[in-house]
């Protein structure tokens, strides 16, 4: 076969939607089980969770990485990085469950946070060994199985 008669097959190839396959749609399609809503839900919840404990107790959210926080500026940058990050995200989330039209950029989006948090787990322990699996292999697992989890959810 040459290029031109190839060509001409794709071309007069017919449709999907011919085939009785229906239009292709990569964005904007839900499970019919609503198994994408708890997805979003969950990693909502979590995020929340995580907002509200750094809002509420900023040493003790580091604690178990080994990391002392004794100054009101030091408490300050947990409040924002992590109790208004988290509480943000978590609205975000929300937002997503409520805007189907804005659901699949909004959840892109915190599935590639998700994904950037744990890559820089991975560049971290590259530079040092973590000391133990908890905290810090833990919530490399916890933060890629979420992104994972929510790559898939729409």
């Amino acid at each position: 076969m040459d290029v031109v008669s190839i060509t001409r097959q794709v071309i007069d190839a017919p449709s999907p939607a011919m085939l009785g396959y229906g239009p292709y749609e990569p964005h904007g399609v839900t499970r019919e089980d609503g198994m994408d809503e708890v997805i979003i839900g969950v990693v909502a919840v979590l995020f929340g969770g995580m907002g509200v404990y750094g809002l509420i107790a900023p040493a003790a959210l580091l604690a178990p990485f080994g990391t002392l926080v004794r100054s009101a500026d030091g408490r300050n940058e947990v409040r924002a990085v992590y109790g208004g990050y988290g509480v943000a995200v978590a609205l975000t989330l929300v937002l997503a469950l409520l805007d189907d039209g804005l659901r699949a950029g909004l959840v892109t989006a915190v599935a590639l946070a998700l994904a950037g948090m744990a890559a820089g787990r991975i560049i971290s322990f590259a530079a040092e060994r973590p000391a133990g699996f908890f905290p810090t292999v833990f919530y490399l697992l916890v933060e890629a199985a979420l992104a994972a989890a929510l790559a898939t959810a729409r």
